[in-house]
């Protein structure tokens, strides 16, 4: 028997029921960093636009190399205890222009150390340039 949604979104399974986004009117950096689900996250950065999100976040670029940028920004939710240092890659892919973000570890500062710990390599830049 198929499940029913209650008012709340949740089904009676206890499935969390997630609707389209139509209005972004509502979207800010501290709705779409409240919400716990990721994947759901990362959707509603999408929707919000990637580099707007980034620009609004307060996102300072530490490096930028081969149409890589390396950002570092802090989100604090003014209604919870906790507040989110975060340093990602932004990436673009050359095909589809989609836009992509890949979070490293804070003590990375460079693009070149932050491509080469995301694919657990050496000289990923080196590497293209070769195959290119």
């Amino acid at each position: 028997m198929r499940q029913q949604p209650s008012q709340e979104g949740v089904a009676r399974c206890g499935c969390r029921i997630y609707r389209k986004v139509t209005n972004t009117d509502g979207l800010t950096v501290a709705k779409i960093m409240a919400e716990p689900n990721i994947s759901v996250r990362v959707a509603m950065m999408h929707v919000y636009g990637l580099d707007r999100f980034l620009l609004d976040a307060g996102a300072q670029v530490i490096d930028e190399e081969a149409g890589y940028s390396l950002v570092d920004f802090n989100v604090a939710n003014s209604n919870a205890w906790w507040s989110l240092h975060i340093r990602a890659l932004k990436m673009i892919c050359p095909s589809t222009h989609t836009y992509y973000v890949n979070t490293v570890p804070p003590d990375i500062t460079t693009v070149r150390t932050a491509l080469d710990w995301i694919f657990n390599t050496e000289d990923y830049l080196g590497q293209l340039a070769q195959e290119s």
